[in-house]
């Protein structure tokens, strides 16, 4: 097993050129921060880097950074700067980032939430990939609730976007062209008071998204297909608080959740096993 050295000393002043290109590589801080695998580019993966702007494509077999390039610092405008990219998937030849910056505002305070507020914006950036190591165009830039912490892609190619200091999951249509395409499924008022509807979120069995709500004790929430939006609220575990932060779906229609002290001291840290019946309705 091979192990990859540092991704600061990997970027050279051509990889970052357009992004502080000059600056000595092996000094940067760069915000490594998001990962996945791409289909487009079988054995490699993606890494987001939020504080110089960049998107890195990495082969697993040779541990170096084949491609690299630069993410959009404004909305379609032009004008309105938005924060670097925090999280990806890569799905049906295109390349999703969110764009958040490194902080959220939901749960910063002082310095943090100053930097996390000075994008002034936050975006989903939505970019074609045709096999070569650069996307096919611009991609288009569509603005986001803050903050779009993750995302995830269905079968019929809508993108589902979880806000970490927002009641509102984004969902970006396939064929969606501007922001005017986009549709905002706001959380139940008895949920709304959470102000968030993330971070996690992932595509199920059912090709529906599901999300963790991590101001929530224990909730995690479905997107039906008549696009309505169905919560869980599990039972406390040894009166212990359940701030659940990630879900993942094995390939038995099992879901597993973990909660985390990293928000909440009061916390159990606890991995969490989920099976529902047929119609995705009630927990089994």
């Amino acid at each position: 097993m091979g192990v990859l050295r540092g991704i600061s000393p990997l970027l050279t002043p051509e990889l970052l050129s357009g992004a502080g290109g000059g600056e000595p590589a092996d000094l940067l801080i760069v915000g490594l921060h998001g990962l996945a695998l791409s289909e487009t580019y079988p054995g490699r993966v993606w890494v987001t880097l939020q504080y110089v702007n960049r998107v890195c494509l990495v082969d697993v077999a040779s541990l170096s950074i084949v491609g690299s390039f630069a993410c959009p610092a404004t909305l379609a405008d032009g004008a309105t700067p938005i924060g670097g990219p925090h999280s990806l998937v890569e799905k049906r030849g295109h390349l999703f980032v969110c764009m958040k910056g490194g902080a959220s505002i939901c749960h910063a305070s002082g310095e943090e939430a100053g930097m996390a507020q000075e994008a002034g914006a936050h975006a989903l950036w939505r970019v074609k990939l045709d096999g070569q190591l650069e996307p096919v165009d611009d991609g288009i830039v569509f603005e986001a609730p803050p903050t779009p912490v993750m995302c995830d892609v269905t079968p019929d190619g809508d993108c589902w976007v979880a806000c970490d200091a927002s009641p509102t999951l984004f969902r970006v249509p396939a064929g969606a062209k501007t922001g005017d395409d986009c549709v905002y499924h706001q959380l139940p008022f008895h949920y709304a008071q959470l102000r968030q509807t993330g971070p996690g979120i992932v595509v199920g069995p059912d090709g529906r998204p599901w999300f963790c709500i991590l101001n929530g004790n224990g909730i995690i929430g479905r997107v039906s297909p008549e696009g309505e939006l169905q919560m869980f609220e599990l039972h406390q575990t040894f009166n212990r608080h359940q701030r659940l932060c990630h879900l993942s779906w094995d390939a038995h229609g099992v879901l597993y959740a973990i909660s985390s002290d990293l928000v909440d001291k009061k916390a159990l840290n606890t991995l969490i096993r989920l099976k529902f019946d047929d119609s995705f309705t009630h927990v089994i």
